[in-house]
């Protein structure tokens, strides 16, 4: 089964946002099991592999999300265009949007099902958080891959042949 360029270039962003989210849920992970209390004496304390299995995937699928959505915004709003015509103010724009948009989602079906307001600050915050780092990571994507085109070699032209 083959792939057509874009969705492996989908795929490839989302794999590129899943990495720093990654490393975000592994760094909060850390922090909640250092910042744990002492439990009661029938219980035992959760070892560091529980923190990091709670928060690590839930982080990750977050940026998965945001990469998916940023590449869809991305292709959607740029379709047809050259590499080189692409700005980087509005590849960083359509990465915010992108990455903003999982988490307007969840929040809008978290107030749906009536979530308590201090959960929609957390969601707030973590869309702000998001936004930056899709931005920047967009920005950087189009930086990455517009060297990239001007580093490549030039194929040497075949002659005809007689």
């Amino acid at each position: 089964m083959t792939f057509s360029r874009q969705f492996r270039a989908l795929l490839r962003l989302a794999f590129l946002w899943a990495i720093p989210w990654a490393m975000t849920g592994a760094v909060l992970g850390i922090l909640a099991w250092l910042r744990r209390g002492t439990p009661q004496p029938p219980i035992q304390p959760l070892p560091l592999s529980i923190y990091l299995s709670m928060y690590v995937p839930e982080i990750t699928a977050l940026g998965v999300m945001s990469g998916l959505s940023a590449g869809l915004v991305l292709s959607w709003t740029e379709r047809g265009r050259d590499l080189s015509a692409v700005s980087a103010s509005r590849a960083v724009a359509w990465g915010i949007l992108g990455g903003m948009l999982p988490l307007i989602v969840l929040g809008a079906y978290g107030l749906g099902f009536s979530l308590p307001a201090a959960n929609l600050q957390g969601i707030l915050l973590t869309g702000v958080l998001t936004a930056v780092a899709s931005g920047s990571i967009a920005g950087l994507t189009l930086s990455a891959a517009k060297r990239a085109k001007l580093d490549a070699p030039v194929a040497p032209r075949a002659l005809p042949s007689t």
